[in-house]
């Protein structure tokens, strides 16, 4: 969320943050911070992230609300949830953002917009150099990366298991996870393949 929100405020637009950490009930105990916070600082427009944290806004907040949802969050529900961002999505918010064609024939009053990616810092970086920077070897590179690789819906079980069907030792498997930006510009650029 910080990294989309980067040209924006170079742009020169005013910018807050309401972080809503752990998912679960914790939502529940978030609602009457966040209807305060926004009743204070009297946003024109709330950007919310992910499904449950934009219920929760679309409750907690009395103006325009945009709503990205990332996936994970209609693929992984059923029933009751998935029922209620659909409803949310027509009725409540004021447009859904959703990453892939699938997720716009399932989510009615949507629109496709992929994360946008920062071309600054996101460049092909020498091949050699980046290899030396990340640590590989000069075998064929390929890298898997999630900030979260072990939830179910990144599938990483699925990657290993197609680098063992494979079989080949020339090929090392790397799982990339928690690191900074910078440095995964340099995975990019010293990986042959990208799952």
């Amino acid at each position: 969320v910080y990294n989309n929100t980067e040209s924006l405020i170079k742009s020169g637009i005013g910018l807050g943050f309401f972080p809503i950490r752990n998912g679960g009930l914790h939502y529940f105990k978030y609602f009457f911070k966040l209807r305060k916070y926004l009743k204070e600082d009297k946003y024109d427009l709330v950007h919310a992230h992910y499904g449950y944290t934009a219920i929760l806004v679309g409750l907690a907040n009395p103006g325009k609300t945009i709503t990205s949802l990332m996936g994970s969050d209609i693929y992984r529900q059923h029933g009751i949830t998935r029922f209620v961002i659909k409803h949310f999505s027509e009725h409540i918010w004021d447009k859904t953002i959703v990453k892939s064609v699938r997720m716009n024939e399932i989510i009615n009053n949507s629109i496709i917009i992929a994360n946008g990616v920062n071309l600054d810092l996101f460049k092909q970086e020498n091949k050699e150099e980046s290899i030396l920077k990340v640590g590989f070897n000069k075998k064929y590179n390929i890298i898997f990366i999630s900030v979260r690789p072990e939830e179910k819906v990144k599938n990483l079980k699925l990657a290993k298991q197609v680098i063992e069907l494979i079989n080949d030792e020339n090929i090392q498997f790397h799982v990339i996870s928690k690191t900074d930006n910078k440095k995964l510009s340099y995975y990019y650029s010293a990986a042959d393949v990208v799952l």
